[in-house]
């Protein structure tokens, strides 16, 4: 059995501005006006971990649950603001619905942002997914518990003696390193500026969208695919 991991803003769904965009504007609803929006450079790339050591710095102290549910409603809040704004990533939806058919492939979702707003960005895009299998930063706040629990809920009722290979789908840098932290296969999914950065940090497999990964909704031996 084979199990494929994906991130969802900037690999499945075109939704990474709008988010950060969301994201700044619900820091200001909460008072918080002063946010270092370098996110790339926290600690943890994730919704929670962001949050938790932005509130820490401005307030000299831990976020409680009261504080961090009142930062998630005010980022959903502002995500009703902007209907229409997410699109899949190209071939994307087309993709998930038939690997949804491949016998020996198991998948699940792996993402750095709020639950209700993952799955808010996956409907937009078209993208049919199971509670079950969505892994986000409500549960977890860095990017290797979230990988690991999403690699858990695909293969759950197997025997890891089972699994043969784990393969991560990502669009940005920190997938990558997360990928290389837990020693799995990684694919990048993108264009441009980002995918020069994912090759230049070492990925081997780099393309621009879905469409050019139907080779992989077949049971694969490889994840090496043409570096475009």
């Amino acid at each position: 059995m084979h199990i494929y991991i994906f991130d969802i803003d900037g690999t499945l769904t075109d939704s990474v501005a709008a988010h950060q965009s969301c994201f700044s504007a619900a820091f200001r609803t909460i008072g918080m006006l002063e946010v270092d929006e370098n996110w790339g450079g926290y600690r943890h790339h994730t919704d929670s971990g962001i949050f938790r050591e932005a509130f820490a710095r401005a307030h000299g102290r831990d976020a409680t649950s009261g504080d961090e549910a009142r930062f998630v409603g005010a980022l959903m809040q502002e995500w009703r603001r902007i209907p229409g704004q997410v699109q899949e990533i190209a071939g994307a939806a087309d993709f998930m619905a038939r690997l949804s058919e491949a016998g020996q492939i198991r998948f699940a979702f792996a993402t750095g942002s709020y639950r209700h707003l993952a799955r808010a960005k996956l409907a937009a895009a078209g993208i049919a997914c199971s509670e079950r299998l969505l892994v986000t930063a409500s549960e977890f706040s860095t990017r290797e518990e979230i990988v690991s629990a999403a690699i858990a809920a695909a293969g759950d009722g197997w025997d890891a003696a089972q699994i043969t290979s784990v393969v991560s789908f990502g669009d940005g840098l920190w997938d990558l390193r997360t990928a290389t932290n837990l020693r799995l296969q990684f694919v990048g999914v993108a264009a441009g500026t980002k995918a020069e950065q994912l090759k230049s940090a070492g990925a081997e497999t780099v393309v621009a969208d879905f469409r050019q990964l139907g080779h992989l909704l077949s049971v694969p031996e490889t994840v090496r695919a043409p570096v475009v």
